[in-house]
């Protein structure tokens, strides 16, 4: 749990002008005031300028917490500051995301920054209808398949945009800024409405060099949001880089939803945006395989050529001999320094070439892979995941995930995806297999269009627009979708994976 330093919370008072207009008469609520740092630090920057305590508009101060811990403590800290003048009915123990209460002029907050899939499992059966209620997924199932990622921060500020502000309101919030800046279950925020109620986000503020929460590993920052306002661009990125505030521009690129890029305001304009790129639906982006924690049954440091159309693997030290039809080289990042094609790991893949779990019967006809695969099914059962367990409850406990026909696609346009500053595609030739999420690719069955699209991604431009969504260095570096807004994808009159071998 991290609440908010008094240092910024005053920084965010002063920035807003939210002094001002509580004197002037409005409401100010904290949807989920932790120990009440933030409604603290209005009454404490009115003291400091010289008010009495009876002189402030206490009454208009509200808050709510749902930790009876915390909230007892907020409410001794608040008795404190305001004395007699606290009108302690405005403050209240609950759940502000099942809460129907009046609404206010002013949001004032810091809701936790966690994701769906780390709340408690109770809590999160109860959460599921108010993220389709509140506008971030269509359904219930969508916040564990593909939408786990979501962040409980995100429905807080939708529900109180919504139902605790006023029309014309104004909310400022300390928030993740993947809200606005990553790939992935970020994008249901970035629809700026709630059902029928629009909202502009009007200004960022970028905490994240200054470490005002030095626990926090994720980009944050500050979000002025007004309410009833539709979503206008550029907005303004105010940043600190270590001895001063620089502002930038952000704008999405093609695409409402689509993350902020970020551009000087002191550059000649912002960057070039590239064309978009046409490309078959077939070599959509796409993440490499996952093992889900068994990489050390499916990846190999070495593989050598055996008689019988066998190969020999080593693992925990002992070599092990599997079907050479079923082991792929794996890209690793030796791979792309200089260009270099020689496999140094490999990957099994139990499967064929359709993409498919190769059936038991057929495994049962592979002597060496039957043994294998038994020898490690302990480790293989004990893994977990949605996605996987559904695969699981059919039989096949040998599976793996990202893995289909266009694994098996002669070509690939692959480019390292985490954690890199510079963006080079490269092309591979063969049934070369990707590493997860630190690469991602593009399966193609013709050399001339995968030479093309290769061209084409190398443009400058492309790089320059990764770089304009601040994630350089970082795991959301060249991730599938973001490459994908780059794209037009259009539908194939014959799926060319459903066609391979024949």
């Amino acid at each position: 749990m991290v609440f908010t330093p008094k240092v910024w919370a005053d920084f965010a008072i002063q920035r807003f002008g939210l002094f001002d207009q509580w004197m002037k008469g409005a409401t100010a609520m904290d949807p989920t005031m932790g120990e009440g740092a933030l409604l603290s630090a209005l009454v404490s920057y009115g003291l400091e300028k010289g008010y009495r305590i009876e002189e402030l508009p206490i009454h208009a101060l509200f808050g709510m917490e749902l930790n009876e811990m915390v909230f007892s403590r907020a409410m001794q800290n608040l008795r404190r500051l305001c004395g007699a003048t606290l009108k302690e009915e405005n403050f209240v123990r609950g759940d502000i995301l099942f809460s129907t209460s009046r609404q206010y002029d002013i949001l004032f907050g810091n809701p936790p920054w966690s994701n769906f899939s780390d709340l408690p499992h109770g809590y999160k059966e109860k959460l599921k209808s108010e993220f389709v209620r509140h506008d971030l997924v269509k359904s219930g199932k969508d916040v564990l398949l593909g939408r786990s990622r979501v962040d409980i921060a995100a429905l807080i500020i939708k529900k109180t945009l919504a139902i605790d502000l006023r029309e014309g309101g104004e909310a400022v919030f300390f928030a993740p800024l993947s809200l606005l800046f990553n790939e992935g279950a970020s994008e249901s925020f970035r629809n700026y409405r709630v059902n029928d109620v629009e909202f502009c986000v009007e200004e960022v503020v970028d905490l994240t060099n200054t470490g005002a929460f030095s626990e926090v590993s994720t980009r944050y920052g500050l979000l002025r949001i007004r309410r009833d306002r539709p979503q206008a661009f550029p907005v303004n990125v105010h940043g600190w880089d270590g001895i001063s505030w620089n502002t930038s521009k952000g704008e999405p690129v093609h695409d409402k939803s689509a993350p902020l890029s970020v551009t000087d305001e002191s550059s000649n304009g912002p960057f070039r945006i590239p064309e978009r790129i046409h490309i078959g639906q077939s070599a959509t982006p796409r993440q490499g395989i996952n093992t889900c924690g068994a990489n050390s049954v499916f990846f190999f440091d070495s593989c050598e050529e055996r008689p019988a159309g066998l190969c020999a693997v080593v693992r925990d030290g002992e070599e092990v001999l599997l079907p050479r039809s079923f082991v792929h080289p794996l890209l690793c990042k030796e791979n792309f320094r200089n260009e270099d094609h020689r496999p140094r790991k490999w990957a099994l893949l139990p499967y064929n070439r359709s993409g498919r779990p190769l059936e038991w019967t057929e495994i049962d006809q592979l002597p060496e892979l039957k043994g294998y695969l038994l020898a490690n099914a302990d480790a293989l059962r004990s893994r977990k995941g949605t996605m996987l367990s559904a695969w699981m409850k059919r039989g096949y406990w040998w599976a793996l995930l990202g893995v289909g026909p266009y694994c098996f696609a002669p070509f690939k346009v692959v480019w390292e995806a985490y954690g890199r500053s510079n963006y080079i595609p490269l092309l591979f030739n063969g049934a070369w297999q990707v590493n997860q999420s630190l690469q991602a690719y593009m399966p193609f069955q013709d050399e001339i269009e995968a030479m093309r699209v290769t061209d084409l991604l190398r443009n400058p431009d492309v790089e320059a627009y990764l770089h304009s969504t601040g994630t350089t260095g970082t795991m959301g570096w060249a991730q599938p979708g973001k490459i994908k807004r780059l794209l037009e994808v259009h539908r194939e009159e014959v799926d060319l994976f459903s066609q391979m071998n024949g």
